[in-house]
């Protein structure tokens, strides 16, 4: 993802870290942000519903206005973290200019995505060799 973000500098990207505090984790919030960043990004000028069951159902709408403008990227991890047991929230859908990368850890989130029949990718656990790799690194 950073690779793309250096080689494409302008193309817009959403994202968000659930479980790195305890509003990242709130559907809420995250749909807000998301919400309110489309709407600044792609000057849609709309309306940004307060309720949760309103915003659900206006994501699609805010989704399809974004996908006249430009090619862009939605990043979730650890999307199996939301506040919220099931993925009714999530379109099963999207415009083609939209490109999803969502992340779980296997269980009810991970079967709900595989039901839809996206493309996925399942990376092994890393043994401590390559964890202590990553963390001299990066850190």
């Amino acid at each position: 993802i950073m690779e793309h973000a250096k080689e494409q500098p302008d193309q817009y990207m959403f994202y968000h870290f659930c479980g790195c505090n305890h509003e990242s984790s709130d559907l809420l919030h995250m749909l807000t942000r998301l919400l309110k960043e489309l709407n600044l990004h792609f000057a849609l000028n709309k309306t940004i519903p307060t309720d949760l069951k309103d915003m659900i159902e206006s994501l699609p709408y805010f989704l399809a206005e974004t996908a006249r403008d430009e090619q862009w990227i939605l990043i979730i991890d650890a999307v199996n973290q939301l506040n919220y047991d099931v993925l009714s929230w999530l379109p099963e859908s999207f415009p083609e200019s939209v490109h999803v990368i969502l992340s779980t850890t296997p269980g009810l989130t991970y079967e709900q995505l595989k039901k839809r029949n996206w493309t996925t990718l399942e990376l092994p656990l890393l043994d401590e060799a390559q964890k202590e790799g990553l963390i001299r690194e990066y850190l």
